[in-house]
């Protein structure tokens, strides 16, 4: 997520980047244990949603954390990635789905 942050910090960007996490699940933090965690890893400009009963995990059938999702702008997922996507891998999907 460090690199991840590099993106997100870009004032000229033309994405959104979303944190989805699902508390508890698969050694997640708790929902009262992430918010500080968060903070104190120094994260920012990345909102974070909480999928409280896994829903999206489940409709998605992710398996790993972190699994990132890159998506169109016409709601189509253009990537997955399991694992954490370099900032390289990211911007090179970004420039295929213009």
């Amino acid at each position: 997520m460090p690199e991840l942050m590099e993106l997100a910090a870009k004032e000229d960007r033309d994405f959104e980047i979303l944190s989805v996490i699902a508390p508890g699940l698969q050694g997640e933090k708790t929902i009262d244990q992430f918010p500080k965690w968060f903070e104190e890893q120094g994260y920012k400009d990345i909102p974070v949603l909480y999928d409280i009963k896994a829903t999206t995990f489940q409709a998605y059938q992710i398996r790993s954390i972190p699994t990132e999702f890159l998506i169109d702008s016409n709601g189509k997922i253009a990537k997955i990635q399991i694992g954490a996507i370099s900032n390289a891998d990211a911007e090179a999907a970004f420039a295929q789905m213009d």
